[in-house]
């Protein structure tokens, strides 16, 4: 298996997505202190050190980023 080479990102990886179906928009994200998860403008964090569930909050200014997220459908054709 390989081994991350940013030791803060343990098991997963930053990662974004929108789904066709539920038009929800999904983002992973690792920082030095949490993995955050965060679905529209919901975020869900949880801390590295020991993947604990810490809170949430919910920015109504979080704009998403202009990188195109790939689709379901778009992922399934890929696959």
């Amino acid at each position: 298996m390989k081994k991350s080479s940013n030791p803060s990102q343990g098991k997963i990886s930053p990662w974004r997505y929108r789904d066709a179906i539920s038009g929800n928009e999904i983002e992973i994200t690792v920082s030095d202190l949490y993995t955050t998860i965060r679905i529209n403008e919901r975020c869900y964090y949880f801390r590295v050190e020991d993947g604990i569930f810490d809170g949430t909050s919910t920015d109504k200014t979080v704009k998403p980023s202009s990188d195109p997220l790939p689709t379901s459908e778009q992922r399934l054709q890929s696959s």
